[in-house]
């Protein structure tokens, strides 16, 4: 049987009709208290609305750390 799948930073987590950022984000352990940029098939995500940001089957998500330093 085959699985749809979206990836978060390269990851597999399954996929499921109606997912929404946010849960993809939390299947994958993503604390989205940290700051962070996200995007979703190489386009900005504002992690304030990634629960009504809905994605699709084999949507590629990438979560980015901002770092800072001097």
């Amino acid at each position: 049987m085959i699985f749809s799948m979206v990836t978060v930073n390269g990851d597999p987590v399954e996929f499921r009709q109606g997912m929404v950022l946010a849960e993809a984000l939390a299947q994958a352990g993503i604390n989205t208290e940290a700051a962070m940029l996200l995007t979703v098939d190489n386009v900005y995500a504002d992690k304030n609305d990634a629960v009504r940001i809905a994605i699709s089957d084999n949507a590629e998500i990438r979560v980015m750390p901002i770092l800072s330093g001097g």
